[in-house]
């Protein structure tokens, strides 16, 4: 009959038990490895998006900057356009003011001797003239001469009073 005999010393034998752990140490050591790959290669990903991510919103608000800067410029150019046509427009009000005072100084200028511009009012829309003459004559030679005129497309006749004096009183809207 034979004889299990085991000439190998005793400490150098491994459990069973021993050996099972090991294998399931190393399968969860594999385990984990795999694991650390997924998630380190989801992180590089996550990564590389959020960096692409990022530098696209980068590229964005440098392109919103150079349009806010292009909008202020713009802005800028608008205000000293409507500066500068405020004050055109206040030049051809001065020049339309300065030919009506022109136009007035001849009319006043035509006046009989004795007739005298009583009032006088000026602006952009019209004139208003009061004048006082001594007899109809004199009033009579300066309609003559307003009609003959072509400085003004309208004349209306605001009064005309008789006065006891002898005077005649005519307010006129020149246009």
């Amino acid at each position: 009959m034979p004889s299990n005999i085991n000439l190998l010393p005793q400490s150098g034998n491994v459990s069973t038990s021993i050996l099972k752990a090991s294998g399931r140490l190393v399968k969860a050591t594999v385990v984990l490895f795999v694991a650390f790959l997924v998630f380190g290669s989801l992180g590089a990903v996550f990564l590389v998006v959020t960096n692409t991510e990022l530098a696209d919103k980068i590229a964005e608000n440098d392109s919103y900057k150079a349009n806010i800067k292009s909008l202020q410029e713009a802005e800028q150019n608008l205000v000293l356009v409507r500066d500068r046509v405020g004050k055109v427009k206040t030049i051809i009000n001065q020049r339309d003011f300065e030919e009506k005072l022109a136009k007035i100084r001849t009319l006043i200028a035509s006046l009989p001797v004795e007739a005298k511009p009583e009032a006088l009012e000026i602006n952009v829309a019209k004139s208003t003239i009061k004048l006082v003459f001594e007899s109809s004559q004199e009033l009579s030679v300066f309609i003559k001469f307003l009609v003959a005129s072509s400085d003004y497309q309208l004349v209306n006749l605001n009064t005309l009073e008789f006065k006891g004096s002898g005077n005649i009183d005519l307010e006129l809207e020149l246009v």
